[in-house]
Formats: C-alpha cells, structure tokens, sequence
C-alpha cells in the first residue's frame, strides 16, 4: 500500500505536472500539436523573462543520492515549458506528446514522469530515475532535519541557534511555520508531517 506520505508528494507532482499542461490551446489536440521553432522561442522567453508565475520549484533527488538534486518548475506557456536546474546547468524544456505521464525533452535531455517518478536523461547522459524530495528522506532522519534546516534556516549565517533536530530548533521550526504548538506539539508523528508537507512543498528561501 502506497503510504499517506507518498500519496501526498505524489498528489503535489501531479498537481504541478497537469498545471503545466494547461493554457496551451483550445483543443486536447492542438495543445500537443509539434510547434515550430518562433513558439519554441516565446515559450523559452516567457519561462525565463520572471513575468509568469512558475509552479515549484519543486526538488527532487536523483540516483538515490541526497547531493544530487534537481529543481524543476513549471510554467503555462505555449507550449508548456519545464525549466529544470540541476548542478550548474539551467535548462528549458518543453512538453511533447506522451502516452502516459508528462514528458519534457529538449535536445539530448527528457524529463518523463510517470506515477510520481522521473525518469531523467540529463545532457545524454544515462537515464537515472528522480523522486521528489519529500520521498526521499524518512520523516526526523538527520538528512530529513538538514533538509528542513535548508529550507527555513533556522541557524544564523553563522552556524549560532539551536542544534538542528532538537526540542529547541523544533519550536523554531514551528514559529517560522505558524505552527500551534499546543495543537501540534514538536517532535510528535503528526508534527513531523505537518512540517513536511509545508517545507517540501516550498521553495527554499
């Protein structure tokens, strides 16, 4: 059975991939409709000029390894475009006809998603499959609390606050999150969650 957890980051993805897929055309068919190069020009403009609201970024961790991350964010262009980031490389990407899932290419890379998972083939290199990052750490783990520690940086720029995935940096969290701490005590199983789907969701600040 797939696990609430997993469901929700799922959900999340297949939220941003089907808002992504909107706003191309007035038909199922034209909105797939191979583009010739001027619309691939303006989609690429569009997605990089900051005008448009993106959905994501969204993180996910590739190959099983927790440095290697890539940024992916969607946007309702024409035809949708995906700019994914990932080590020094910034990438668009725009949408193509898929038999399942919601498929990216350009050039020699491919961003294909399918049940939750991308399968992704990054400047030709070989194929390794990308999880979003809210699948890829259990809940509390200390790869969990850095990831968290990340995002809403807790820590001052130089390292002084509480230490990370104690009681202390719990109550930070959940001040920086406007968490009740009397409805949601810290370190509890539904704290944890709560945390979750509001860090991973976000971009980090």
């Amino acid at each position: 059975m797939m696990s609430s957890r997993r469901v929700a980051a799922t959900s999340l993805l297949a939220t941003a991939l089907f808002l992504g897929a909107c706003g191309q055309g007035p038909t199922s068919a034209g909105a797939f409709a191979e583009p010739d190069a001027e619309a691939l020009r303006i989609a690429e403009q569009q997605a990089l000029s900051g005008l448009l609201e993106a959905n994501g970024p969204h993180v996910f961790v590739c190959n099983g390894d927790e440095h290697d991350l890539m940024e992916a964010s969607f946007y309702q262009t024409d035809p949708s475009t995906l700019v994914a980031e990932r080590g020094a490389a910034q990438l668009v990407l725009f949408q193509v006809r898929s038999a399942s899932g919601a498929h990216y290419v350009r050039d020699d890379t491919s961003f294909w998603e399918h049940q939750g998972e991308v399968a992704l083939e990054w400047l030709g290199q070989p194929q390794v499959i990308c999880v979003p990052q809210a699948l890829a750490f259990e809940l509390g783990s200390s790869e969990w609390v850095d990831t968290v520690e990340t995002h809403l940086r807790v820590l001052d720029s130089e390292g002084h606050g509480p230490d990370p995935g104690s009681m202390e940096w719990m109550s930070a969290v959940s001040q920086r999150l406007g968490l009740d701490q009397q409805e949601l005590p810290p370190g509890t199983e539904a704290w944890y969650r709560a945390v979750d789907a509001l860090v991973m969701a976000a971009p980090v600040q």
